[in-house]
């Protein structure tokens, strides 16, 4: 049985086509995830570039369709590294919160978005200016709920799931700076703390509103 002769760059055209279809795209990633992603493809480039060089043994006809699978394998080796980190900084943030609700002020409930607020205010004049952000962030979110039924809220509600149920550049720079100081290592200024008792009800009134 004669193999059919296959045009190497259709085949290349062909996998960039699947590659790029609906099937492969997810979700949109988190913010933070940007730079793990661009490392992750930093890392991968020479790791192409090996597998070119292995398969330089194969038939011409097969290698396209070899190197069509690697990429396919690749896709879904980063697809489920990336849905790993997403589900491990939820599960950090749920955790953060639980323990900025407790060390804020033992007398404010984890859900009573007043009670949060006023923690952080204490929280701000002890010069704890990153605790302070964080509880506003999570009080913010229970008012998006509570208030203007924007949201459903959990503990473990991903930002990017609030980020595009609002559409709100407002809200997109307030979880910027919280994702920052969270998970980035990220220092507070008082700048932050500033935007978060300002922006906040902007936030809540326009969600309201919608």
């Amino acid at each position: 049985m004669s193999i059919a002769t296959v045009d190497p760059a259709r085949a290349r055209d062909e996998a960039r086509r699947i590659l790029a279809g609906r099937r492969y795209k997810g979700a949109p990633v988190p913010r933070p995830l940007r730079g793990v992603l661009r490392w992750i493809g930093d890392r991968l480039s020479p790791i192409t570039h090996w597998i070119g060089d292995r398969f330089s043994w194969i038939p011409v006809p097969a290698r396209p369709w070899v190197e069509i699978t690697a990429a396919l394998v690749a896709v879904l080796a980063i697809g489920f590294v990336v849905m790993t980190l997403v589900k491990a900084r939820a599960q950090a943030r749920a955790a953060r919160l639980g323990s900025d609700a407790r060390d804020g002020r033992s007398s404010a409930p984890a859900d009573d978005p007043a009670a949060l607020e006023s923690a952080a205010v204490d929280a701000e004049s002890r010069g704890d200016l990153a605790l302070a952000v964080r509880l506003r962030f999570r009080a913010g979110l229970l008012r998006l709920d509570r208030d203007a039924h924007a949201i459903t809220y959990r503990s473990s509600i991903p930002t990017v799931e609030v980020r595009e149920e609002l559409d709100s550049p407002t809200f997109d720079g307030l979880a910027d700076t919280f994702e920052g100081i969270t998970y980035g290592g990220d220092d507070a200024g008082p700048t932050d703390t500033a935007d978060a008792r300002r922006e906040w009800p902007r936030v809540v009134h326009a969600a309201r509103r919608r």
